[in-house]
């Protein structure tokens, strides 16, 4: 009876481990938009600031001006205005949205 218990205990304790570990490593999809970046010139400068707070370099968007980040840091759209405007930058779109393992839509 007691091998039974802590082979339960030692199934449950693992289960939790992979649990905590797909919580830990979600990864999320960032679309956004800043006033000031409307060529390459204005990307380059955002670009470090921007892998500074993702953890990534970022994407540009030609053609739709926005940047796309694939990253783990979870970040809400008041506390991503609040870092770009003390950086100088206004953003005019802000997307967020979780997924598990996107393949060739990146643009």
């Amino acid at each position: 009876m007691n091998l039974n218990t802590n082979c339960m205990k030692t199934i449950l304790f693992v289960v939790f481990c992979f649990l905590s570990l797909s919580v830990y490593s979600q990864t999320y999809r960032y679309h956004f938009r800043l006033a000031e970046v409307n060529d390459l010139e204005a990307v380059k400068s955002a670009s470090p600031d921007l892998a500074d707070i993702f953890d990534v370099n970022p994407t540009f968007n030609q053609n739709m001006l926005e940047f796309i980040v694939d990253s783990n840091t979870d970040i809400s759209e008041e506390t991503f205005i609040k870092k770009m405007t003390g950086l100088g930058f206004t953003v005019i779109l802000f997307s967020r949205q979780p997924f598990e393992n996107w393949e060739g839509d990146m643009p």
